[in-house]
């Protein structure tokens, strides 16, 4: 008898809210970075490698919440919290219709992704430190496209 081996191919659905943990060490003077799922529902959206994978849909909330031992020693810069540029990484500051910033305080930002077209959209998140030295990290959020 042949053996089967199963294979998942589908996509995961929708989703309206995906949280996602950026947990930062600090290694001598600078600071690792990775992000995680911060809950069991977003799991299937925050991928290896630093990605977010929004699928084919409506638009869809992105959280981020900063974890680690960060907690205190860096913010989220609140005036420029966020640069997005389709398919490259953003070396100057930018913005891209399909990503809206709803709210930023030190420790949390939230974000709409409009998700109007399957694309890649490379993304920097900026930091700052106490004593006003930036940082800033640079992932990836691949959309599905499908919303407004």
């Amino acid at each position: 008898m042949e053996e089967v081996t199963p294979t998942n191919t589908m996509a995961p659905p929708p989703i309206d809210t995906i949280k996602v943990r950026v947990d930062m060490e600090l290694m001598g003077k600078s600071w690792d970075f990775k992000i995680a799922a911060d809950d069991w529902a977003s799991g299937p959206y925050v991928k290896p490698g630093n990605e977010i994978e929004v699928p084919n849909g409506p638009q869809t909330k992105i959280i981020f919440k900063l974890q680690g031992c960060a907690a205190g020693k860096l913010d989220f810069k609140k005036s420029d919290p966020i640069w997005v540029q389709e398919n490259e990484c953003p070396g100057t500051k930018c913005s891209d219709p399909d990503v809206v910033i709803k709210d930023v305080d030190k420790n949390k930002l939230e974000i709409n992704d409009l998700n109007t077209k399957a694309t890649d959209l490379y993304y920097r998140l900026n930091f700052v430190d106490k004593n006003g030295v930036e940082y800033e990290w640079d992932p990836i959020i691949r959309n599905g496209g499908g919303g407004p």
